[in-house]
């Protein structure tokens, strides 16, 4: 059966627009031959699902009243609808951290207006200096923002971000890893004044696109160890690195630490250094640890009593080294599926090729 245009009850229209949702396109998109199934599935995908399938069925036919199109859905309907969102833009990786019912939980204090921290990191901008023959080379960090992994995929984090500010009061903040700036285990090719000032440049140029690209709701952008401190955090950012470092000692296998050397070689390749596998395995706990020592620092917010929802726009085992260190009490959820994470990493080496080249 097809539906009618025309037949779209007014008041659920109104309700569109009282949602901030444009009614107009909505029914632009709408065709005379849809079915009543294409019509229900093309509404719910604009309306981030905001309304169950019986309402928008209902107000196809013109049959919805004015009392069932104005009563919101149920908590439960918002958390499992929040929760298929995710799957259906995460795949199969889309939660870590937690199960489906640790996330619904999360999901049921921020519906309850317990206010949630939305954190998404955005890593700094890394070059390399040159040491000898297959020596770990000195890390340099940059405060150029045109290939920040957050800007890349800015048009689908203001999407999450809008859905879950739907459910309740969120706080969505991008964080700048300051740990990586300051990890006592790295050398680098810049003074600790240097890298100070290239943190502080790089959360600034940060701030003003992240700012001229909202709408809406407003998403923060903070130094990592800032972060911690306006949480009640008072152990320091690069404790949390070293700790992690011990629990990849400890809890990894040797076939997974090898894996991890061997990756770690091969990202060099592309800067033309050449690392030995015997530097990369004494840096590698330390380069993972510091996503390890991210995950606990979390956990720590979490159980001082802070709702907390970790965005992943990152590649797949940095989630995983993140939950490895949150232990069960931190949900990470990935808004973006395996291809479009690593499409970007694909473009982001382009860049990087393509600047080397000019």
């Amino acid at each position: 059966m097809k539906i009618n245009i025309e037949q779209i009850a007014p008041s659920f229209l109104k309700q569109l627009e009282q949602d901030e949702f444009s009614a107009q396109a909505i029914i632009a998109s709408l065709s005379p031959k849809d079915s009543y199934k294409e019509a229900v599935k093309k509404i719910r995908s604009q309306t981030i699902p905001r309304y169950s399938r019986k309402t928008i069925k209902q107000a196809l036919s013109g049959k919805i009243s004015n009392s069932e199109s104005n009563s919101e859905q149920s908590p439960n309907q918002d958390i499992a609808d929040t929760i298929q969102w995710f799957k259906q833009k995460g795949g199969k990786k889309w939660l870590r951290g937690v199960d489906e019912k640790g996330f619904a939980e999360s999901l049921s204090r921020l519906t309850e207006r317990q206010p949630t921290d939305i954190p998404i990191w955005n890593c700094f901008d890394f070059g390399w200096k040159k040491k000898g023959s297959d020596e770990y080379p000195a890390c340099i960090i940059n405060d150029d923002v045109d290939e920040s992994i957050v800007l890349y995929n800015f048009v689908r984090l203001r999407e999450t971000v809008e859905y879950l500010s739907r459910l309740g009061t969120i706080n969505p903040v991008v964080l700048v890893p300051t740990n990586e700036a300051n990890a006592p285990v790295w050398e680098y090719a810049q003074t600790p004044d240097e890298r100070e000032a290239v943190v502080d440049s790089t959360v600034a140029k940060l701030r003003q696109r992240v700012n001229n690209a909202t709408s809406g709701q407003v998403i923060e952008v903070m130094r990592w160890d800032d972060y911690l401190i306006s949480r009640g955090i008072e152990t320091k950012a690069e404790t949390y690195s070293l700790e992690g470092s011990r629990v990849i000692d400890k809890k990894l296998s040797e076939k997974r630490k090898a894996k991890m050397i061997q990756d770690d070689q091969s990202y060099f390749e592309q800067f033309k250094i050449t690392v030995s596998s015997q530097e990369s395995e004494k840096r590698v706990p330390y380069y993972y640890g510091v996503y390890v020592g991210e995950g606990k620092a979390f956990a720590e917010i979490v159980r001082s009593g802070r709702n907390l929802i970790l965005l992943d726009l990152e590649e797949f085992r940095v989630g995983e080294m993140t939950a490895l260190g949150a232990e069960g009490n931190v949900p990470i959820i990935s808004p973006l599926s395996a291809k479009e994470k690593l499409d970007y990493y694909r473009w982001k080496k382009d860049e990087i090729s393509n600047r080397r080249k000019t």
